[in-house]
């Protein structure tokens, strides 16, 4: 692949020398060309943070898609399974239903904040933050209209405390 990259630009050595150092100090990609390899590069001091970034960038682009599908399943999971085991059954006061319908429309938004939290400057930790406030806020308010378990809804307030700070940290 080296080898053959980029013979069309050979043909005239000041293009194919400034088109390869552009691809080389962007990319990395070297080229097997005898003028470029006597060639003394420069090497920008801002490579390494561009590749650093880009590649955190693009491993939080799929970690966060990976987290916020699957988050976004369990919440159309948990939106079937409430509408038909919770809502429609009459034994189950209106303060769970509420209860479990704030849950799951907490659960759709905050799948959605996952799903643009690489855009923050601090990805993982706003991923974090969110996915923390899922499984706290959302979770307690799921098992109290389900199970009617009161003891689990003292976690409610601090889920909520990490989706505040989820958000806050995009102004970081």
């Amino acid at each position: 692949m080296e080898r053959y990259a980029f013979n069309f630009l050979q043909s005239t050595a000041d293009l194919s020398i400034s088109a390869q150092e552009y691809l080389w100090s962007i990319f990395g990609i070297k080229t097997s060309s005898a003028a470029v390899k006597n060639l003394v590069h420069y090497q920008p001091e801002f490579e390494s943070q561009i590749f650093t970034f880009c590649g955190t960038q693009i491993a939080m682009n799929s970690l966060a898609r990976r987290i916020a599908g699957l988050s976004g399943a369990a919440a159309v999971a948990m939106a079937g399974f409430s509408a038909h085991r919770v809502l429609m059954d009459p034994t189950i006061d209106e303060r769970r239903k509420k209860a479990v319908d704030n849950a799951n429309k907490h659960h759709f938004l905050h799948t959605l904040a996952i799903l643009f939290s690489p855009y923050a400057r601090f990805p993982l930790l706003t991923v974090s933050l969110f996915a923390s406030g899922i499984l706290m806020f959302c979770g307690s308010c799921y098992a109290y209209g389900i199970w009617n378990d009161d003891k689990i809804r003292a976690i409610s307030p601090l889920g909520g405390l990490m989706f505040i700070l989820g958000w806050l940290s995009f102004v970081l």
